[in-house]
């Protein structure tokens, strides 16, 4: 069998990935990996180390306690939405469906950003690294929505 060539006219061509679908990409990897760093402190006097305990000796307790995502409430709305505005990348927009696709990887992106700015609010707009990347991972997936259908529509008109 001969080698074949990229260059043959009958094969079909491999199309690239665009900025929109990259940064969606970036995005909910950038969310979901947020989930594994750093997303609030607690003071132990805050937390109850077990119900009913007798506890004689405290000092050895650590004075601040580091909770990730996936131990927060935003654990699950932030992996769905960010799930959700990627698979939004399976189906590619045309007339009946653009409407429907932008809604969904929009209402998608924003909510992963809302959610990681109102964390980021009530931790006092300290700089943990969990918050800061899914704020950055939230306006890459709210960014490749709008990139994504206003480029749909400059090419279709």
């Amino acid at each position: 069998m001969p080698p074949v060539d990229n260059l043959t006219p009958g094969l079909p061509s491999r199309r690239h990935a665009t900025r929109a679908e990259g940064a969606t990409l970036l995005g909910m990897l950038l969310v979901i990996g947020s989930l594994f760093l750093a997303w609030e402190r607690q003071k132990a006097a805050q937390m109850v180390p077990l119900p009913g305990a007798l506890y004689t000796d405290l000092s050895g307790m650590p004075k601040e306690v580091v909770v990730t995502g996936f131990q927060t409430a935003a654990h699950w709305p932030l992996t769905l939405g960010a799930i959700l505005c990627g698979a939004a990348l399976l189906w590619s927009p045309d007339e009946k469906t653009r409407l429907p696709l932008a809604f969904l990887q929009g209402v998608c992106g924003l909510l992963c950003f809302v959610i990681a700015l109102r964390a980021f609010a009530q931790g006092g707009f300290a700089p943990l690294p969990g918050v800061i990347v899914a704020l950055i991972g939230g306006g890459l997936l709210a960014f490749g929505a709008i990139d994504r259908f206003t480029a749909s529509v400059g090419n279709s008109g």
